[in-house]
């Protein structure tokens, strides 16, 4: 999940709304924004996302205000999903993009150990030994990130987004975003496929193959 899964899609993400914001390119910023929204893959992670965006902006609006930053926001448009509020936010106060990565991915893997010490008995100490070893997978997402580009942005469950939806090309030149609909299409079938074939392990594994509650 954070080399190569939607973790390493919010690096990517949040690093070309940090450059967009720093070069003062209002259409790339807002072709970054609606590209990471439209690359949300439910409803559900569409509302929490977004609103974990906004409520990081209100709060950087009401405690760290700087020059420049109600600009690049309006430049977003309406929906500012999570990662690009922190590239923008970032931006705007002149912070590095190099730790501002760093920190964004120590940050999320200290969430996913918190919530996955609430499921399975793993205490303090322990999450803090989990969080130090994955502090190397950490420094090295975060380099990949930097020097990604949109068209690398994919995961297991997540396929790779259209090249007419590059930096290049304004996402509004797409025929009604028609390559982001063939990969939210496809994604769609990788995600039929890995449930098909999760059905199936049992029959693999030399059981039975039955139906599978989800």
């Amino acid at each position: 999940m954070l080399a190569d899964g939607s973790g390493f899609c919010d690096g990517v993400v949040l690093a070309h709304a940090h450059r967009a914001a720093a070069l003062g390119d209002d259409a790339a910023l807002r072709d970054i924004a609606e590209l990471a929204a439209v690359l949300v893959p439910s409803r559900e992670r569409q509302l929490e996302t977004s609103a974990q965006g906004r409520a990081f902006i209100d709060i950087a609006r009401a405690a760290w205000p700087c020059d420049g930053l109600d600009q690049v926001i309006a430049a977003c448009g309406a929906t500012i999903v999570y990662p690009v509020a922190v590239g923008l936010v970032s931006s705007a106060h002149a912070m590095p993009l190099a730790p501002t990565l760093h920190a964004f991915f120590h940050a999320l893997a200290s969430n996913w150990i918190s919530a996955g010490a609430r499921l399975i008995p793993l205490g303090q100490t322990d999450s803090q030994r989990v969080l130090a070893q994955l502090e190397p997978v950490v420094v090295a997402t975060a380099k990949r990130a930097i020097a990604a580009g949109l068209d690398d942005l994919g995961s297991a469950s997540s396929a790779p987004i259209s090249p007419r939806c590059g930096t290049k090309r304004s996402i509004r030149g797409c025929s009604v975003h028609e390559g982001c609909r063939h990969a939210l299409g496809t994604r769609i079938v990788w995600g039929l496929a890995g449930l098909v074939a999760l059905a199936a392990a049992p029959a693999l594994a030399g059981g039975s193959l039955g139906l599978t509650r989800f």
